[in-house]
């Protein structure tokens, strides 16, 4: 609408990453899993932005706790080697050898709720338009040169 500004767009743009990232977590979710028992967390620069992380544990409806330190990539990477080698038994017990999270950003239930019933939007949105996005993403990007 006319009324929305940089502000909104940006904000859009949050919360449809968002909105990804909470189909691929659902995706390696077991069943009956407790969705304030999951541990999810964020690094990085895009962990230092109070409204991205909100609603980032809004959207997962789940703690977020923010890593301390950098680097966390090749972390994540070497803990996934351990457990593929035998170094840990298990993710869990790889994790649980972090250092604690700096922080923990709680979700706001009434903001969960509304991102729940977008997320079923989203989802719909997704199964309509996968294959036209496929197609684009497979054809040539304009190049006029310059």
């Amino acid at each position: 609408r006319l009324h929305h500004e940089a502000g909104h767009l940006a904000r859009a743009v949050m919360e449809g990453v968002a909105l990804a990232l909470a189909s691929c977590l659902s995706l390696v979710r077991e069943p009956g899993d407790d969705e304030q028992e999951r541990q999810v967390v964020a690094s990085g620069g895009g962990a230092s932005s109070p409204v991205w992380r909100q609603i980032q544990a809004d959207v997962f409806n789940t703690p977020l706790r923010i890593a301390r330190g950098s680097d966390h990539a090749p972390l994540g990477a070497a803990l996934l080697a351990g457990v593929g080698s035998g170094a840990y038994g298990s993710l869990a017990e790889g994790c649980a050898r972090l250092p604690p999270a700096e922080l923990v950003i709680q979700p706001d239930p009434a903001a969960a709720a509304f991102y729940r019933s977008r997320h079923r939007l989203f989802q719909d949105a997704y199964q309509h338009l996968k294959e036209d996005m496929h197609s684009l993403a497979r054809t040539a990007v304009f190049d006029s040169g310059g």
